[in-house]
């Protein structure tokens, strides 16, 4: 994952918490408790294995034709275009914890075992 927030989550600090939730209140993006979602595999491949890992993105949900979509990079509207254009559909994007974005990840995409 390419994201600020996944090194500051991985020094486990107090500031990580404060972080996310100033991010969420200077973006206006929710944040999203994605370990009680299922990932949209259909979705998700429609993204690309390489993109939406290395972006750390999840499309996790749909509502009609808008499409919910969890990811790290608040402050990038590229992303956010570029998303919505492979998806085909609008998306209402919410921030997620680089940890809940690496599971759903590795739910969608499985790491495959070494051949013994």
């Amino acid at each position: 994952l390419v994201s600020a927030l996944y090194f500051l989550e991985r020094e486990k600090g107090d500031s990580f918490e404060a972080t996310l939730a100033k991010l969420c209140d200077e973006y206006k993006e929710p944040p999203v408790p994605l370990e009680l979602f299922t990932p949209d595999r259909k979705l998700a491949a429609k993204l690309g294995e390489e993109f939406a890992k290395t972006r750390g993105i999840v499309p996790f949900a749909t509502l009609g034709k808008l499409v919910l979509v969890a990811y790290l990079s608040p402050h990038d509207a590229e992303l956010r275009k570029k998303v919505e254009t492979l998806l085909g559909v609008k998306a209402r994007f919410y921030l997620a914890t680089p940890e809940s974005v690496e599971k759903a990840l590795e739910t969608i995409w499985p790491k495959e075992e070494p051949k013994a």
